[in-house]
């Protein structure tokens, strides 16, 4: 019996030697494409892992059909030859021909990532540095696990096809094109797709397992295997042969032929609805942290709802989620108006079909409340929203448009306000989200509140988020010691339009705190203190965290500025992240950011420098970013130029 196993396993593998020549050949292919045409000295792991994710689809249609040029004719090649009478006399049952035959096929798709493993490693070699000590191990082990349930899917799959002859290329073109299309229509199939084993997204230098698809992907390859097995092993004699006759003959491919049409069919009918329902939707570009991201939005019917304190606006489809909404929205209405001590005129205008969801605070009017209705289903959030916008407008209507003159100096009031109610009565379980980054700010002496009271310089030197947590944290110390009533006093104090009209900055807060009977020292020692306090809550957060520093190279023949982040001890989840401007003074859309490809010991940013360094030079912020809480920790904006390091 053993003998028999390994004479037929032989036998296999011999007869896919042509398979296994070709996997050397992309293999080394691969290797001499990097050592003539890339840089051999940054030939590491990590990067051409990462790498990988740009052409992920490319590579699974390459190994898909590797798999079924290889299981083609794995079974049913030994009915269709006439060869399996001679081997059912061989002291080997169908089960154990069944188990060489599949292991045979497997072992030779795993031979292509085994081999490029072995061939990375010296390669690898060439790279390491003091800066890049690590192998990499842990990744390239995933990366390999990984192929290996990629690989027995594609066996199992292309072995359960094998069965349909001629027709399992079709079959199998049918399913390629047509899963996209239904992952449109069903977007919890996306599940299913085995593109997402090839490169997946990256935390910690190591891949983020989808083990959601790794096992359903694992259980669909056993029962494929299961069904093959049942076919080759219990269909004997009359079950394939019959299914070939039916095959070959004229009604066969009649039936089968009419069985393809409405699959074709459906396929391309929802392809079309798809593409309509496309070119119907509005393209708008929304610029975020994560870049400039395309977002459709499907034309409805405009409606409105009134309530005591609203008049919201909305697309017609989500009147499900407004009439959620409306009932909350009037009682912080009520509490933020009690809050300014005031009554509505008549109710505020809230415009939830906007487009956008980001709001710019200093180009918007706020007469009328913004609110991203389409983009956010979690009802918390958007009463946090609505509580943040609605106290705007009521600063903006109590002065009377009189801080509108001194929008820059005032601005980490105007934000931290709102954020301070926002996150004291809706969002209490986020406020460390804007509390850490201040504290740590505070930590590294990073700001003053000249700084502070110059929102173009703070936006410039630290960032624009920055006016949010420091400003917070500063309206809560103002609540604190003036209450509500020492906050109506400044929005209506008559001097704004006397001696303050031509003040600025510093010199203005501290009119302004005086018109009201408050001394800007005193307040701006409580709010030191309160920082200082948090920052010892945090100290085993911020002592664990490491200053991020790095070294810029530039690819000429890419065009792309590469930063190698070294953050030396970082704790998991975090992860560097940097960001690009070609000017200092560049606005909110000239910024690119840019999520490191890995991290640990080495990790590395990217930009393309055409638009980010235009003269040679551009500045630069390196930051670390908890992924799984959304905090971010900057350093300052420094000028960098394509050939320094920060």
């Amino acid at each position: 019996m053993a003998g028999s196993f390994t004479a037929l396993m032989r036998k296999e593998l011999l007869a896919l030697r042509p398979f296994l020549a070709f996997s050397v050949f992309l293999v080394l292919l691969d290797a001499v494409f990097v050592l003539l045409t890339e840089y051999p000295s940054q030939a590491r792991i990590n990067f051409y892992t990462a790498e990988e994710a740009d052409s992920a689809l490319a590579i699974f249609v390459i190994m898909a059909i590797f798999a079924m040029a290889i299981t083609a004719g794995l079974l049913v090649r030994e009915y269709d030859e006439r060869t399996l009478e001679f081997l059912d006399s061989l002291p080997i049952s169908r089960s154990g021909l069944f188990l060489v035959k599949t292991t045979a096929a497997f072992g030779t798709l795993m031979a292509w990532p085994l081999l490029s493993s072995v061939i990375s490693l010296p390669l690898h070699a060439l790279s390491r540095d003091s800066l890049h000590s690590s192998w990499h191990l842990g990744l390239l082990t995933q990366s390999l696990l990984l192929d290996f349930v990629l690989f027995f899917f594609l066996t199992a799959a292309g072995t359960l096809l094998s069965f349909l002859r001629r027709f399992s290329w079709i079959v199998a073109l049918m399913v390629l094109f047509s899963f996209p299309v239904a992952v449109k229509l069903a977007p919890a199939l996306r599940t299913l797709n085995p593109v997402r084993l090839i490169a997946p997204p990256m935390r910690g230098g190591l891949y983020i397992v989808p083990w959601d698809t790794v096992t359903l992907l694992g259980v669909l390859a056993v029962l494929a295997f299961f069904i093959s097995w049942i076919q080759f092993c219990r269909g004997r004699d009359w079950l394939m042969p019959a299914w070939g006759r039916f095959q070959r003959s004229l009604a066969g491919k009649l039936v089968l032929i009419v069985l393809a049409v409405p699959v074709v069919g459906i396929t391309l009918v929802a392809f079309v609805a798809w593409s309509e329902n496309k070119d119907n939707a509005q393209d708008v570009e929304v610029d975020s942290d994560l870049g400039n991201v395309e977002v459709q939005f499907p034309s409805w019917e405009t409606s409105t709802l009134d309530t005591d304190y609203y008049r919201i606006s909305y697309p017609s489809n989500l009147r499900g989620r407004v009439l959620k909404l409306a009932p909350k929205a009037d009682a912080w209405g009520r509490k933020v108006f009690e809050f300014f001590q005031t009554q509505p005129a008549q109710p505020l205008a809230v415009d939830a079909t906007s487009a956008s969801r980001t709001h710019y605070a200093g180009l918007a009017e706020w007469q009328s409340i913004t609110l991203a209705l389409a983009y956010q289903d979690d009802l918390r959030e958007l009463e946090g929203t609505l509580v943040h916008e609605t106290v705007h407008v009521l600063i903006d209507q109590l002065s009377q448009r009189r801080l509108r003159d001194h929008f820059n100096t005032i601005r980490v009031f105007h934000e931290g306000l709102a954020s301070y109610l926002e996150h004291e009565w809706v969002l209490s379980h986020r406020r460390d989200e804007l509390r850490f980054p201040a504290a740590v700010m505070r930590d590294r002496r990073l700001f003053d509140f000249q700084t502070m009271a110059d929102s173009s310089r703070l936006e410039a030197e630290l960032g624009a988020e920055t006016v949010y947590s420091l400003g917070e944290r500063l309206a809560a110390v103002m609540v604190e010691r003036m209450g509500s009533d020492g906050i109506v006093c400044l929005l209506t104090s008559p001097h704004l339009e006397g001696g303050l009209r031509d003040l600025q900055g510093v010199p203005f807060w501290q009119a302004w705190m005086q018109s009201c009977g408050y001394d800007l020292e005193s307040l701006l020692g409580a709010f030191f203190r309160a920082l200082d306090k948090d920052a010892r809550r945090f100290r085993p957060r911020i002592d664990a965290l490491p200053r991020p520093r790095g070294r810029i190279e530039f690819d000429e023949e890419e065009g792309v500025i590469e930063v190698w982040v070294l953050a030396p001890g970082l704790p998991h989840p975090w992860e560097p992240v940097c960001r690009f401007k070609p000017d200092l003074s560049s606005g909110h859309d000239e910024i690119h950011v840019s999520y490191a490809m890995a991290t640990g010991e080495e990790s590395f940013c990217t930009a393309p420098a055409e638009s980010t360094a235009p003269n040679g030079t551009f500045y630069l912020q390196i930051g670390l970013l908890d992924f799984d809480s959304g905090q971010t920790v900057y350093e300052p904006w420094f000028q960098a130029t394509l050939d320094s390091s920060p």
